[in-house]
């Protein structure tokens, strides 16, 4: 039986979602603000459902190995499942259950609320898993709305 869990973080930018949406229609820019992410490709530009967004990212584990050596690089094909410009995306992982990434820009006082939800359908066990390292994916989620609306504004993206 599937469970369910969530994480979402959101923040306020001067910039507004035309300014935005580069960044995150851009897969080429994801590893400058999207912490959970080393690098991330696509074959078709510009993005569109139907597409996909291969992601990368490295494992941590220093059991493994550590950071450096190629083996440590797990690559995840996450489909397109809503592209509306200026204004959402949302990709699916299916590597362990189904993992919803979606990004929603709202237009406020001449800036742009970025809200960014992970939904996350997984075995039992996976939630297990997912809740011993919730805090972690938090701590990523909110760094990544940070330093999207850091870029979109010009300034430099900070770890938090």
């Amino acid at each position: 039986m599937a469970e369910q869990m969530e994480i979402m973080a959101e923040t306020t930018s001067s910039a507004t979602p035309e300014k935005i949406w580069p960044y995150l229609a851009d897969p080429d820019t994801y590893a400058r603000w999207w912490s959970d992410w080393h690098s991330a490709k696509t074959d078709q530009m510009p993005l569109a459902v139907g597409g996909a967004i291969t992601m990368r990212t490295v494992d941590h584990d220093p059991e493994r190995g550590g950071v450096n050596a190629v083996r440590d690089f797990h690559n995840y094909r996450m489909p397109i499942t809503v592209c509306d410009e200026n204004s959402r995306l949302y990709v699916r992982n299916t590597s362990i259950g189904t993992e919803d990434l979606c990004f929603d820009l709202q237009p406020v006082d001449g800036g742009t609320r970025i809200i960014y939800r992970r939904i996350a359908k997984v075995p039992k066990m996976m939630k297990f898993l997912g809740n011993m390292m919730e805090s972690r994916l938090r701590h990523n989620a909110n760094e990544s709305v940070r330093g999207l609306a850091a870029l979109a504004e010009g300034r430099p993206v900070e770890t938090l």
